[in-house]
């Protein structure tokens, strides 16, 4: 499996807010070597049928906009990880990144299950103990 983008620092991060973009580039910096290449702006999700089957491909082209977007995709070797980068992570971020990881393998069927990640620069009060037991990942930088 493979990214579009090299896992490295770049001049701007395709898709991430200023906030999210800082975060990103402090995760590079502290973990250089975690994935070998990178997606952003990962569309997954059913695209509504009037959409999908309209027959002006303009409109067609508009399904990224029904879709939802995972932050970044990490690839090492045959690990997927589903990343959620987030200011002050709350509860509400631990949901969002299960519910991308469940439609990345729906949409995304392979042979790995797909590592849920909450990425962000202030640890919430209870966050670490939900996180654990939400089976997700969080990570401060």
């Amino acid at each position: 499996m493979r990214g579009a983008y090299p896992y490295k620092k770049l001049s701007w991060f395709p898709d991430l807010s200023h906030i999210e973009a800082e975060i990103w580039g402090r995760f590079i910096d502290a973990f250089p070597d975690m994935y070998d290449s990178v997606d952003y702006c990962f569309h997954v999700g059913t695209v509504p049928p009037m959409v999908a089957a309209h027959p002006d491909a303009s409109m067609r082209a508009e399904a990224p906009l029904y879709q939802y977007e995972i932050d970044v995709v990490g690839y090492k070797e045959d690990q997927v990880d589903i990343i959620e980068l987030k200011h002050a992570a709350t509860m509400r971020a631990l949901g969002q990144v299960n519910g991308y990881r469940e439609l990345h393998m729906r949409d995304f069927p392979a042979s790995v299950m797909p590592k849920p990640v909450v990425i962000t620069d202030v640890l919430m009060p209870d966050m670490a103990h939900l996180a654990f037991a939400a089976g997700v990942q969080l990570v401060v930088v």
